[in-house]
This record gives C-alpha cells, structure tokens and sequence, in this order.
C-alpha cells in the first residue's frame, strides 16, 4: 500500500492511506509492533552470507550467524532493550580486505550502503543505528525522509558524535530533523572503550523498548564509565545543539535528556510514528477497499480510530483527542470536494510529557 504525506494540489494515484503532519497533531490505531532495531554489520563469519537481512533475537543466534567477535552492535541493542534486531550483512562495493566492524578507521565509502537501505526499506523497524565506520548523518537523514515522505514508513535513526573523541568542540548544530538522534559521547563496556558511534546501538536498543507513555530522560544506562565527562555549560551547550548526551550521577549513569536533533522530545516523536504506522497498518487491513466510501463506512473508521486513541488517552500517551471528518474537505462549507473514493480525517491530540524540571523556592 501507498503511504506518506499529500498535496491537496497533487493528489496520488496509487490506493492508500495518505497523512499530512501539520505539526498540530494527527495520529493512531491498533498497538503495532514495538521493540524493534536495524542495523548493519561490515564483518562476519559464521552462517551469514552478503546483502540479507536476518532476524535476531538473543546473542546465541546472532554468535551463530556471524561470529561471536563481530556481534558487539548487536548484543548492545539487545541489551538496551530491543526485541528482536534486524542485521544487514553489508557487501563491499569493490574489491577490497573486510573490516571489523568496530574499526572506526575503515573506508566506508567501500560498502554499499545503498543496497542496505534499498533493503532495509522493506522491513519494518522502529529505529534504525547507522555503522561507526564514517559519520554519515546527511545520508542518513535523507534516506529517513525519503522512507516517511515516499513510503509512509516512520523510524528514528540513531547517529553518533561527528567527532571520534566524543568531544563537544564545534558541535554540529541542531536541525529540523525531527526524526534524527545524534548520540554525544559513549562508554566502557565490558572492559571495552566503545565510542558514541559504537555505543549507538545501546541507546537504539533503549529507544525503541520504552512505552510509548514513558520518558528517556533520566532513564540509567547500563555501562561502567563515561569516555567522556562535560562540564555544565558543555552539557547545556550540547542540549541546545541537538544531542542526547550521557551524564554520571549518584545512581549511575543516565541519558541527560531524550532528545532528537531537533531538540522535540523522544517521546512525543515517537508517539506520532505509532501513530501514523498504527493507522496505516490497521487502515490497509481492514478498511481500504473493504469499506464504502459513505456515511455508515466513515463513521466506522471514524469509531476505530476514536476507540485505539482513547486506550493511548488511557495510558497517559496523549490527551484532549478529537477525530471526525475534515471540513476543509467534508460538509457544506468545504472548501475542496474529496474524490467519490477519497477521505479525509482531522485528528489532533495533545502530547502528556515528563516532569524534568522541578523548581524549588525555599524561605527560611
């Protein structure tokens, strides 16, 4: 099925589910799948062969499948909390020697990284971990956009630093990439010093295992030490520019805030991606072209999306929802007609975010 967003101007042809983020609201229908994290590894052994995509769902499968020294990006999303992860075995783009996977040294441009998102936009994942061998944010960001606006698929994707020490010098700026998550520094694991870009997966992992009514801020990391320890103004600098960065406090270590690099918070993202994916998903398989496009058809689509927003309202997801037709297409007073198999819905809700800041005013 079709998807992505419209242009009243320029309506598509292919039967589908279309959706307009106007940034005021508009979203949701059946709990869809959660938990889920894409990835790619440039080295592997085992059973695995080039360009697939496989299934994994605990370190013993995925030791089994390409290595038990290659699978560190794997185990960190499964232990940040993934359900299951999602491999593509990168193939090299010319002859050349494979790198392992942890190498942040190795020529990136080497990989066919089209073909795995030529791929990986067949699936569905919830968030997607860019390699650590090159900081590919444009790429990245592109491909992202290109999935929400064409295919009407909505995921995060978690980049790192673009500087290998971790170091906030000369940050990259904050974007409007709302759907981008620039991870700052990273952290001993297992003896091992991983760098953001390595550490990526952790915080892919913790993304997309959070409830949807659930803030990242604050939540503890598992790890044993920061690479790197900013000061206050560096964190406030890093937060302004976009970046979820990792902080020491009394009880561990914990994502700062849960932003992407549009500084929107993680959690209102992520409910209108389950939003607009749960909508779709319940809208290809039981409404288009199953229904009639009239009073009764409207009014039950209508009653479905009304009924899964109350149970997110239920759940402290959102709040204050409305859900009818749009009059700017429907009614005497509409300004367009709709087509005789066309109909357009009006859905806005109000995000419920966190407590994250307190302030105390004390007199003695």
């Amino acid at each position: 099925m079709a998807g992505g967003t419209w242009d009243p101007l320029d309506l598509p042809t292919r039967p589908g589910l279309y959706m307009n983020f106007e940034q005021a609201a508009i979203r949701q229908i059946t709990n869809g799948e959660r938990g889920v994290v894409a990835l790619a590894l440039t080295t592997y052994v085992g059973t695995a062969v080039e360009d697939n995509v496989y299934t994994i769902y605990n370190i013993a499968q995925a030791e089994d499948k390409f290595g038990v020294q290659y699978i560190r990006p794997i185990k960190l999303a499964l232990l940040g909390g993934a359900e299951r992860v999602l491999v593509y075995t990168l193939k090299p783009s010319q002859s050349q020697p494979m790198f392992e996977h942890d190498s942040e040294t190795a020529n990136a441009a080497q990989y066919d990284y089209d073909a795995m998102r030529e791929a990986l936009s067949k699936w569905n994942f919830n968030v997607f971990v860019d390699t650590p061998q090159a900081f590919k944010y444009t790429e990245t960001a592109a491909w992202v956009n290109k999935c929400k606006d064409e295919l009407g698929k909505h995921f995060l994707a978690v980049v790192g630093n673009k500087n290998n020490d971790d170091s906030l010098k000369n940050p990259m700026a904050a974007t409007t990439d709302d759907y981008m998550v620039q991870l700052a520094n990273g952290m001993e694991f297992e003896g091992v010093k991983c760098s953001a870009r390595q550490f990526a997966p952790y915080i892919a992992g913790l993304i997309a295992s959070t409830p949807l009514n659930k803030s990242m801020t604050y939540h503890r990391v598992l790890g044993e030490q920061l690479n790197y320890t900013y000061s206050h103004s560096e964190v406030v600098n890093g937060l302004n520019s976009g970046h979820l960065i990792l902080t020491a406090g009394k009880s561990g270590i914990r994502v700062e805030q849960g932003i992407t690099k549009s500084k929107a918070k993680i959690r209102s993202i992520r409910t209108r991606q389950a939003v607009a994916t749960d909508i779709r998903r319940t809208a290809e398989d039981n409404y288009i072209g199953k229904l009639n496009n009239d009073a009764d058809g409207q009014s039950a689509l209508i009653a479905a999306i009304q009924s899964y927003m109350e149970v997110l309202e239920n759940n402290n997801v959102l709040t204050n929802f409305q859900v009818g037709l749009d009059p700017t297409y429907h009614g005497n007073t509409a300004a367009n007609k709709s087509e005789p198999d066309t109909v357009y819905l009006s859905i806005s809700y109000d995000d419920i975010d966190a407590m994250e800041r307190i302030f105390l005013s004390v007199s003695i």
